[in-house]
């Protein structure tokens, strides 16, 4: 089975908002024994979602069972709409695969003023970003100790649709 976290589905706007030290929000819950599992969180799923992790919040999306490459994150799934904002010290994001931004929907990153997001990866072969994988991808980076940090391979602009728009201008800021 799945155990999934979509925000936004299905015409529907969802917004989840994650504020203050110590507030946590932890996507897991997958059988060790059962590698068809799947670990994800979407933002946007035929829908539009939101989410804000701010003031100190921790938000983690882990590895799957040993399966390579489960346990995603997608902001502009399914033909919808995402939008994530990590923003202020101590904010973090932890991602333990992949990440996609503009997957097949427009999807927007936000990491602001001592936001820091971390795509982990899994030996052997790390994590993935896509920005504007096969629909209009955005990620923003500024503020005085904002990080969008990877250990993996990364690729903006990947498909026929796939778009270009705010990097590397904010990400050198």
């Amino acid at each position: 089975s799945d155990y999934q976290m979509v925000v936004g589905s299905n015409g529907a706007v969802g917004v989840v908002d994650v504020i203050g030290a110590g507030s946590q929000l932890l996507v897991n819950g997958r059988d060790p024994n059962n590698a068809g599992d799947l670990v994800s969180l979407e933002l946007g799923r035929w829908g539009r979602g939101i989410m804000n992790i701010l003031n100190g919040a921790y938000v983690s999306v882990p590895y799957g069972s040993g399966e390579v490459q489960t346990g995603y994150m997608t902001v502009g799934g399914a033909f919808g709409e995402g939008a994530l904002t990590i923003e202020g010290a101590d904010s973090i994001l932890h991602i333990e695969c992949m990440l996609e931004i503009g997957r097949d929907g427009q999807g927007t990153v936000r990491v602001l003023n001592g936001g820091q997001l971390g795509v982990i990866g899994i030996p052997p072969d790390g994590g993935y970003s896509f920005i504007g994988m096969r629909a209009p991808g955005d990620a923003y980076i500024s503020g005085l100790d904002s990080s969008f940090s990877l250990a993996g391979q990364l690729s903006v602009g990947q498909g026929d649709r796939g778009g270009y728009r705010g990097i590397p201008y904010a990400a050198l800021r």
